[in-house]
């Protein structure tokens, strides 16, 4: 479905019922499909919500410079109260865990319930993000100048057009774990990775907000993140009073991918106990 949100096109949808839980997607550049089909249990429990970000997937492509986190979260709150919800679980993932917590600092009156998956506080996770993924090329016999090009050109936001965007992903797909599974239904935008990455990523920082997210909190973390190191997601633990953190150990970015079933338990597990 589309709604007018915030002065763009939002696409969403809804599939179960229960408990209202949001889904926000990393990227940024990509959309919801990147958590199918290994969240698809969660709609059994609850009413889970998919969207795709203004700029990315089926949703509107408003100018560049309404790219704003500010603006990502105002467009979470207006589809809250579009679809008449009060509170919610906010889930988010990498660059959507970024957004979650963008969201909480502003509107936490309406979560119940806040999951950061792959996570970090501020645009320092970067650096660790370079070294580690180039070691995970090396890992992979892929680490080459042409490579390390690519790596620089997705941390700094410098595709030149998608043929290089896409380039970059079938690098990337190498130093996953393989799910032949993975939807293949992703909508990818060049453009709108370019300009976050350069314009809101290189400026996160959310470690002197942490301290005021009062709702119940859940960090889980791949013990082999490349991306977001645990490290990083350590500090968001830390940053939230009373927030939870959960490691696991044969994941990499994707734990919901990685460790499915043991994934899902421990999610449901902690929302039911809080």
């Amino acid at each position: 479905m589309i709604a007018e949100i915030n002065g763009t096109e939002i696409f969403y949808k809804i599939e179960g019922d229960g408990e209202p839980m949001m889904m926000m997607h990393g990227g940024l550049g990509q959309d919801h499909t990147v958590f199918s089909p290994w969240l698809q249990p969660l709609e059994e429990r609850f009413k889970v919500i998919y969207y795709d970000h203004r700029g990315n997937g089926r949703s509107g492509r408003p100018p560049l410079e309404t790219l704003t986190h500010e603006n990502f979260a105002r467009d979470a709150d207006e589809l809250r109260k579009h679809l008449g919800i009060d509170k919610m679980i906010l889930f988010g993932h990498s660059y959507g865990s970024f957004l979650a917590m963008e969201y909480a600092i502003r509107y936490q009156q309406h979560l119940s319930h806040l999951i950061l998956v792959g996570t970090a506080p501020s645009y320092e996770f970067l650096d660790p993000c370079r070294e580690k993924t180039i070691e995970r090329l090396g890992n992979f016999g892929l680490d080459t100048p042409e490579n390390r090009a690519l790596v620089e050109m997705w941390i700094l936001g410098e595709f030149a057009d998608e043929a290089e965007y896409d380039k970059f992903g079938e690098t990337l797909k190498k130093i996953y774990p393989p799910h032949p599974e993975r939807s293949t239904e992703t909508i990818r935008c060049f453009e709108t990775t370019n300009y976050t990455l350069k314009h809101c990523l290189l400026k996160y920082d959310v470690r002197h907000a942490l301290g005021s997210i009062n709702v119940p909190t859940l960090v889980m973390n791949g013990e082999d993140d490349w991306d977001t190191v645990p490290e990083q997601a350590e500090l968001v633990h830390k940053g939230i009073p009373n927030s939870d953190f959960v490691i696991f150990e044969h994941s990499g970015h994707e734990p919901y991918a990685d460790e499915t079933e043991l994934f899902l338990r421990a999610l449901v597990d902690w929302i039911e106990k809080h």
